[in-house]
């Protein structure tokens, strides 16, 4: 029996023996949406420090964008990330593992601020294209493979995913929650090469029509959404035009995903305080097109199993009240991938599992990157 109020988690086992429902409605998805996601971490007692990339606020009107060119897949855009070094120093003696660590819609690298203080590895989080502090480029040359070779930039010139200073790569354990499991698992495709470890936190890979969006997106308010306002009720309005309820900004706003500005740049004596909003609705309207409604997750989930390598890969499925993931589509997974992939369901862990089962999931992964560090598979 589970404990009231306890997260209890199940082994890493084949899919058959966790997933027993055929299918799921949206309705869950809808509730986690509607709750906010669910960032609510645990409290941090540590002496970790969080860097924020340097990279100034990006262009914040997605209007402004629109027609520039920029952002086209083989001219990538520089990412705003959020690094830790962490805290083991022989972690982080070369060429010990990193983590690079993708957030889903309607997030940021924020959403992992507490796991990666919890990690004795250096880890790596990105703000992906028009989320957080990255800009957006033009959205008309928003694509996967746009979205892909950003994260390859970042994974080239960031010295904690590098590796040694003799040329050895470090290796790399990327972690894709929701949508970023999809980038994650599009960029293992692409460069296999760069992955020691492949993490998918609840998602699977089907097609998912534009029509199953749980948000009813303005398209015309999203496109001219602007991620700058002087006004929290400035902010509200922008987001319920775009077609969030706004009780669900209002929790962002409480936990960070929009963040109320003192000065600093680009203020004025007559703007000496502002938001920023991490969350641009742009991102889901674009992800859902280019992403979700095509075949481009069974074809790259089939990619990554004729890829003939061994890297693990790991599902991590949220309890089946709150996941978004559809069983059918997860036991096709399964058959595709074969014994190469784990699957675990975290019992009473809500979509972000990061976070609403956060100790589990930092004891898990602090196991597969042990697994896939060098000092392991050597010995």
């Amino acid at each position: 029996a589970v404990m009231p109020g306890r997260i209890a988690s199940m082994p890493w086992g084949p899919r058959a023996t966790l997933l027993e429902k055929s299918t799921l409605s949206l309705l869950p998805f809808i509730l986690v949406l509607l709750l906010g996601g669910f960032e609510s971490p645990m409290p941090v007692d540590s002496a970790m420090v969080l860097r924020r990339s340097p990279l100034p606020y990006p262009p914040s009107s997605n209007a402004a964008e629109r027609g520039t060119g920029v952002g086209v897949f083989d001219a990538p855009l520089d990412l705003s990330f959020v690094e830790c070094a962490g805290t083991n120093v022989d972690a982080r003696s070369e060429p010990s593992p990193a983590v690079l660590l993708l957030h889903g819609l309607d997030s940021s690298a924020h959403t992992w601020r507490t796991v990666q203080q919890l990690l004795p590895y250096p880890s790596v989080a990105a703000d992906l294209r028009g989320c957080g502090r990255s800009p957006l480029g033009d959205p008309d040359v928003f694509s996967v493979d746009a979205v892909v070779e950003d994260v390859k930039r970042l994974v080239d010139d960031h010295p904690l995913l590098q590796g040694a200073s003799d040329g050895r790569r470090r290796p790399i354990v990327i972690v894709g929650h929701s949508m970023g499991g999809r980038v994650a698992a599009c960029f293992a495709a692409k460069y296999p090469g760069d992955v020691s470890a492949l993490v998918v936190e609840d998602m699977d890979m089907r097609r998912r029509p534009a029509s199953s969006n749980p948000i009813p997106l303005n398209e015309d308010e999203v496109l001219k959404f602007d991620r700058r306002k002087g006004m929290a009720e400035d902010v509200l309005d922008t987001f319920e035009r775009a077609g969030y309820p706004q009780d669900m900004v209002s929790r962002w706003m409480e936990e960070g995903r929009i963040n109320r500005i003192e000065g600093g740049e680009g203020s004025s004596s007559n703007d000496s305080c502002w938001y920023w909003s991490d969350v641009n609705p742009i991102f889901r309207l674009l992800c859902y097109r280019k992403f979700f409604d095509s075949d481009s997750g069974e074809d790259t989930w089939g990619a990554i199993a004729n890829d003939g390598l061994t890297y693990p890969i790991y599902l991590m499925v949220a309890d089946k009240q709150y996941t978004v993931c559809d069983n059918g589509s997860l036991h096709k997974m399964g058959e595709v991938m074969g014994s190469r992939v784990k699957t675990k369901e975290y019992l009473l862990a809500r979509h972000s599992i990061h976070n609403s089962a956060q100790e589990d999931f930092v004891k898990d992964l602090l196991q597969i990157i042990h697994e896939v560090s060098p000092k392991t598979l050597s010995s």
